[in-house]
């Protein structure tokens, strides 16, 4: 999500990113469950990096909103997410729209995009923008230099995204949402259920590191608009 340049697709090879949402599914609802209970029928949400509407239509199904606002940089999964969600209050709308949305969001979602955005100051600026007051942003994160499996995650995905990989800290993150003047809290991700573990997998490849990397390393950032900044 380097700006807001278009692109196609997230991933060159169109099976992976159709397979997105199966893999990521269990995932986004763990997301949903931790950061707390909203009334969500009265408020509007976002997610950064929709790809093709995946996580609005997980949190739709299971807390409907009033109004969601999809943002990504890919043309091809946009035009797939509007088709695929003609019946969902949701528009589908490329980052450079986002302040067309100023002060109207309440609550704001991205998992694992951070570290495809080449400059993070400029996203938590459009994030702090459209976020209403005490409006949070809520961004699960693992790819970070502090993931001890980092460097062999970086060539993987670098061999399979359309986009560049950047190397951020957990620091990194945090700085530039306070740049904002957001407040940051952060918390482990933590699956509370079983964790998934699959055979030949490229990712973890023990049962010990997909354990380490649910329970530790993967972090959730809530990044909160609030007066006067820190």
């Amino acid at each position: 999500m380097h700006g807001s340049v278009p692109i196609s697709t997230w991933f060159t090879d169109e099976n992976e990113e159709e397979g997105m949402s199966d893999d990521h599914a269990y995932l986004w609802k763990h997301l949903i469950e931790a950061i707390g209970r909203y009334d969500y029928g009265k408020k509007t949400v976002l997610d950064y990096g929709c790809n093709r509407g995946g996580f609005l239509q997980t949190l739709f199904d299971s807390e409907p909103f009033q109004k969601g606002i999809g943002v990504d940089v890919a043309e091809r999964s946009l035009a797939i997410a509007r088709r695929r969600h003609t019946s969902l209050p949701i528009d589908f709308i490329f980052p450079g729209q986002m302040d067309h949305y100023a002060n109207s969001v309440d609550i704001a979602f991205s998992h694992e995009v951070l570290y495809l955005i080449s400059d993070l100051d400029e996203h938590a600026a459009s994030i702090a923008r459209v976020l209403k007051k005490h409006g949070v942003y809520c961004a699960a994160i693992g790819c970070h230099t502090g993931n001890p499996l980092w460097p062999c995650w970086r060539e993987l995905i670098t061999r399979s995204t359309s986009l560049p990989v950047f190397d951020y800290s957990l620091d990194d993150y945090a700085c530039a949402f306070w740049k904002s003047g957001l407040r940051v809290d952060m918390r482990p991700y933590q699956m509370s259920d079983f964790v998934l573990i699959k055979q030949n997998n490229s990712y973890f490849p023990t049962a010990l590191d997909s354990l380490d990397y649910h329970s530790r390393v993967k972090t959730i950032i809530r990044a909160t608009r609030v007066d006067g900044g820190q």
